[in-house]
């Protein structure tokens, strides 16, 4: 399932996922959110760990 995550670099990003679904998950970093999107679907950028569906979100 696509999930965004909010991770200091792509290597903690799938870190993050790894925590979040398992350690046999797979991930791959798509791209970084611009800053209006992170503003748009109000994104705490401190909050590492924090996900949310893309199913959820209009990207």
């Amino acid at each position: 399932m696509p999930v965004l995550v909010v991770a200091g670099d792509e290597q903690d990003a799938v870190l993050v996922v790894a925590e979040a679904v398992g350690a046999d998950a797979e991930a791959e970093v798509l791209r970084e959110l611009s800053d209006a999107e992170i503003l748009e679907h109000d994104l705490d950028l401190k909050q590492r760990g924090a996900a949310k569906s893309l199913a959820m979100l209009r990207l």
